[in-house]
């Protein structure tokens, strides 16, 4: 732990693969490592440092108070923009963790802001910025992320079942400025999703698919049944030239 500020490269990714499997051990966790530069880690350029020092967040987040999370948080959704799913993942999961331990619910169980004038101002910011961060995640451009994200807003404990009480949620709950760009995409995803649900959603429509049926068309070949078609088209040629005509 003392050496990890003296190391550079892999040397110090690591140590951090060693502090991450004894991190339990570590008394004053936060502290020790904050003191040690946990923060330059989440925000330095070396992909695996970065990727080790979030898996350490995770790790740790149960301990954290609210205020110590909170100087490390703008360093967590910075990871929004990463470009390595990987980090952003466990961006979600840190968030999720957060939600389902922090946060207040309705009546409909629709994850919201309901807080209280004792509750603390910092977990208060925190859930602010962990829900824009959740409802970003529903537009990640990772399908392994977005499934991740979509999964866990479709629960019913946190989005009700029926079709139209989810759909009011979308617009009382699910909807921020930050994300209104997503919102229209997301919020009929999630509407739809309950459509999933019906019993006959696997049914195929068609029995077959269409490149094999076999299409049939019955045509006359009749004698009679020709010259009839040929004097319907006189009609329409004599038609056509007297329009013309007038």
């Amino acid at each position: 732990l003392f050496m990890m500020p003296n190391l550079r490269g892999e040397f110090r990714t690591l140590c951090l693969d060693v502090l991450l499997s004894r991190i339990d051990t570590i008394s004053d966790v936060f502290i020790e490592l904050k003191s040690k530069g946990l923060l330059s880690y989440l925000t330095h350029r070396d992909e695996n440092t970065q990727l080790t020092a979030m898996k350490i967040v995770k790790a740790i987040m149960v301990k954290l108070k609210p205020v110590e999370m909170n100087q490390i948080y703008s360093a967590i959704t910075a990871f929004a923009s990463h470009p390595s799913a990987s980090c952003r993942n466990i961006m979600y999961d840190i968030m999720m963790w957060k939600i389902i331990n922090y946060v207040y619910r309705t009546s409909y169980h629709v994850v919201c802001y309901d807080f209280r004038e004792e509750d603390d101002v910092d977990a208060i910011e925190i859930l602010r910025q962990t829900k824009d961060g959740l409802l970003r995640g529903l537009g990640d451009e990772d399908l392994q992320c977005r499934l991740l994200v979509q999964n866990f807003w479709s629960s019913e404990t946190r989005l009700p079942g029926h079709t139209v009480d989810r759909l009011v949620a979308m617009f009382e709950a699910m909807y921020s400025p930050s994300t209104e760009q997503y919102f229209l995409s997301y919020a009929t995803n999630l509407v739809l999703e309950m459509t999933s649900k019906s019993p006959d959603y696997q049914r195929e429509i068609f029995e077959l698919p269409l490149e094999d049926c076999k299409f049939q068309v019955t045509t006359k070949h009749g004698l009679n049944t020709r010259h009839k078609c040929l004097h319907l088209c006189d009609l329409d040629v004599s038609s056509f030239l007297s329009s013309l005509q007038l």
